[in-house]
């Protein structure tokens, strides 16, 4: 079984990236599984910047293939925001609720709910060699919250190919969809392009 060290100690974003990968006989390792305790700090005004500081910081610590991801929400009305500060939108780093509460006050009246979620994946194996990837999942935002699974936006994120917010699907319904899975899927094909 091939491992991959996951940029990360997000403890649902881990669990998510290990039901993405068990299907392909890929070990996510986190962190802190590999004793590695770096927190690399977002300060890039992008998500691929985001996501290349983790990489290339974490791969210095390591000789394991490294996956780094950033990820956000982006609200058309709202010029692209939170985007690359969608988890400490509304001051204090994943404070889900507090978050939401926030986008939900700047959304009041708003007609345009448009949104979208993000994600960018990085890989970057032991030899330097870099591939990365990008996904997308369309939505709206919703007057208030609906639902309780998940985490993040979820509650406030209304797909219509479900009728119904991420927050009310079961995580292996949501993550055959997610913003994750596109990424996941166009970093597959290009690994096995390369034959990596």
């Amino acid at each position: 079984m091939q491992t991959i060290l996951l940029a990360s100690n997000n403890k649902n974003k881990i669990r998510e990236f290990k039901a993405m990968f068990a299907p392909l006989a890929i070990d996510i390792k986190s962190l802190d599984d590999v004793g590695i305790d770096v927190d690399v700090e977002e300060t890039a005004d992008t998500f691929i910047g985001n996501a290349r500081l983790k990489v290339d910081e974490i791969s210095k610590l390591t000789d394991l293939p490294v996956l780094a991801d950033d990820s956000g929400l982006c609200v058309n009305a709202l010029d692209g925001a939170p985007g690359v500060f969608s988890a400490r939108y509304a001051g204090v780093a994943h404070d889900d609720v507090a978050n939401n509460e926030k986008l939900l006050a700047e959304m009041k009246g708003v007609v345009d709910r448009s949104a979208y979620f993000i994600a960018i994946l990085i890989l970057k194996m032991p030899d330097g060699r870099e591939l990365v990837a990008q996904g997308r999942c369309d939505g709206f935002i919703t007057d208030e919250p609906i639902g309780t699974n998940g985490f993040g936006y979820n509650p406030v994120f209304y797909m219509p190919y479900f009728n119904q917010t991420l927050a009310q699907v079961s995580d292996e319904t949501k993550n055959a969809v997610s913003h994750r899975k596109h990424a996941l899927e166009d970093l597959i094909e290009q690994v096995k392009q390369l034959g990596i």
